[in-house]
């Protein structure tokens, strides 16, 4: 995993940034929740996560605790779509609760 504190790029740049470290390998997927960057994922055929889904992941395989998954999702807050921050809100509010 690529962790980027700041990004002082474009957004274009930034993506072709994504792809070519994408391409040296090494890598199963980019993890993003950018509508635009995603579609353009999906026509070249190259495997995607968003960020949700991935700090979801993480919980369900016991590498995060909750409290580190709201931990890492408040820190994402400002980088995620608030569909994608509310949704795993809900999601961390009732994991493990049936």
């Amino acid at each position: 995993m690529i962790k980027l504190n700041t990004m002082t790029l474009s957004s274009k740049k930034g993506e072709d940034a994504i792809f070519s470290i994408f391409k040296q390998g090494g890598y199963e997927a980019i993890c993003s929740d950018d509508k635009r960057f995603i579609k353009r994922l999906r026509i070249l055929d190259i495997p995607y996560i968003t960020p949700a889904v991935f700090i979801a992941l993480l919980l369900k395989k016991e590498i995060l605790t909750i409290k580190e998954a709201h931990d890492k999702l408040d820190s994402l807050s400002s980088f995620v779509s608030d569909e994608e921050y509310n949704a795993m809100k809900a999601i961390l509010k009732n994991w493990r609760k049936q």
